[in-house]
C-alpha cells in the first residue's frame, strides 16, 4: 500500500499525514520514513484538537479519524478514506474525498499503474484485510474493466482510422 500512496502523491499532489496518528496514520511508517517517502507530516491547531474531541456526528469515528477530516477540511486537501464510514462523514462535512482502491482506480486511468499490478496488489490487501471481501473486489473488478473500457475508446477516437 505504502508504494501506492508513494505513486498516488507523486501524480496527484503531496501527501500530508497528521502526526497526532498512531504510527503516522494507516502508513504505520515513522516520521523519517514518511519524509522519505516525500510524505508531509502536518501538526493540528489546538483549536483543531478541540473540535475533533467535541465533534459529535451522526457516525461513530475515532477521534484521529475526526481529526483527519477537520484538517482536511481547514487545508482543503482531498481526504483519503479507508473504510466507508470515514468516507460518508467526510462527505457529509463538505470535504473532498477518495476511498478504498479508488486510489487504484485513479492510478490505472492515469497510466501510472498497470490493471494487472492492481490486480495483484489488491489480492495482497485482501490476504491482510478482512474487510475487503469478495464483494469489495468484485466492484474493483467492475470498475477497473470500465476504466479499461474508457481508455480503448479515447484510443479509438484519436486514432486516424476514420
Amino acid at each position: 500500500m505504502m508504494k501506492l500512496l508513494t505513486l498516488f502523491g507523486k501524480t496527484a499532489g503531496k501527501l500530508y499525514v497528521n502526526d497526532q496518528t498512531p504510527g503516522i496514520d494507516a502508513t504505520q511508517l515513522s516520521r523519517q520514513e514518511c519524509e522519505a517517502h516525500g510524505i508531509a507530516i502536518i501538526e493540528p491547531s489546538l483549536k483543531q484538537l478541540i473540535e475533533a474531541e467535541t465533534w459529535t456526528a451522526r457516525r461513530r469515528l475515532s477521534r484521529y479519524d475526526r481529526l483527519n477530516i477537520i484538517m482536511a477540511r481547514d487545508s482543503g486537501l482531498i481526504f483519503i478514506a479507508n473504510h466507508k464510514n470515514q468516507w460518508e462523514c467526510a462527505q457529509t462535512e463538505g470535504v473532498t474525498s477518495i476511498r478504498g482502491m479508488r486510489i487504484m482506480l485513479e492510478l490505472v486511468r492515469r497510466r501510472e499503474l498497470h490493471p494487472a499490478r492492481a490486480k495483484k496488489a489488491l489480492q495482497r490487501m485482501q490476504d491482510r484485510n478482512t474487510w475487503i471481501t469478495e464483494e469489495v473486489v468484485d466492484e474493483f473488478l467492475v470498475q477497473l474493466d470500465k476504466t479499461q473500457a474508457a481508455k480503448r475508446v479515447r484510443r479509438s477516437l484519436t486514432s486516424n482510422d476514420f
